[in-house]
């Protein structure tokens, strides 16, 4: 079967396991129900590599301004990863060296954030509308470090932070019930970037036992026919679905833990 541009063969030893399992503990590799954990593992190396030139930074102090050189070296990391967007990808490491810019700029926002305001309706609703124009146009696949232009990929990010901030805001101020669920699950990512390709097999079955998808298409990763209605299915059983596990796995740990305190 094929994932990505990658052939999944299926598990024929416990050496096979035993391998799989330290190399995706050395970042070597992954098992394909946990591909979304791409963004945890650059993340880890966004958050190195920013340390690391802030540490230049602190050290070249006395020569030349620490803002500059920070922000001469994430400008120089991004460049480098748009130009390994055009020439050698490498996997988890690439995207890392784009996203540093993001993160740069949300350690700027962090510290400026009582001045710069998210906060006009009138904006966040034209990002929304280019938005919609530019996805005719063009596309922004960070896993992968594939987007059409360095451009693009700018444009469309600011569009897209700043129609989040300004709705997160609407939701903060108006809509608590709303908050507190976003903020939950906000506060429980990892286990809904573990288990969500997994219950979108639920979905998948449903799809199967109804007719929408074949029994060939079940095999697919991340869900089939799913350009509908069958997307918000998808999108509540990729989120909710996570939470529940979860919610069973902390309840059983604390159970057993309370059984054997008490024993």
């Amino acid at each position: 079967m094929l994932y990505g541009d990658k052939i999944i063969h299926p598990v024929s030893s416990l050496g096979t396991v035993a391998t799989d399992v330290i190399k995706i503990i050395l970042c070597m590799g992954r098992e394909p129900f946990c591909g979304a954990f791409w963004f945890f593992i650059a993340l880890i190396f966004v958050t190195i590599a920013y340390a690391f030139i802030r540490f230049i930074g602190r050290k070249l102090n006395n020569i030349i301004d620490e803002n500059i050189t920070v922000n001469a070296g994430v400008l120089l990391c991004f460049i480098l990863g748009c130009i390994m967007r055009y020439t050698v990808n490498i996997p988890r490491f690439s995207p890392s060296l784009t996203l540093i810019l993001f993160y740069h700029l949300g350690n700027i926002y962090f510290v400026n954030r009582d001045r710069i305001r998210f906060d006009n309706g009138l904006v966040c609703m034209l990002s929304f509308l280019l938005l919609l124009i530019l996805n005719s146009y063009g596309y922004v696949s960070m896993n992968q470090n594939m987007f059409t232009d360095p451009i693009f990929l700018i444009v469309s990010s600011f569009l897209g932070i700043y129609m989040v901030f300004y709705i997160s805001k609407v939701l903060d101020g108006r809509l608590d019930k709303a908050r507190d669920v976003l903020v939950y699950i906000g506060q429980n990512t990892l286990p809904i970037i573990a288990f969500h390709l997994f219950c979108f097999k639920f979905v998948m079955l449903a799809q199967l036992f109804t007719g929408y998808i074949s029994f060939d298409q079940l095999a697919i990763l991340n869900g089939a026919n799913n350009n509908n209605l069958w997307y918000i299915a998808y999108v509540l059983c990729g989120v909710f679905g996570p939470l529940a596990i979860y919610w069973l796995i902390s309840n059983s740990k604390d159970k057993i833990r309370h059984l054997l305190g008490t024993s």
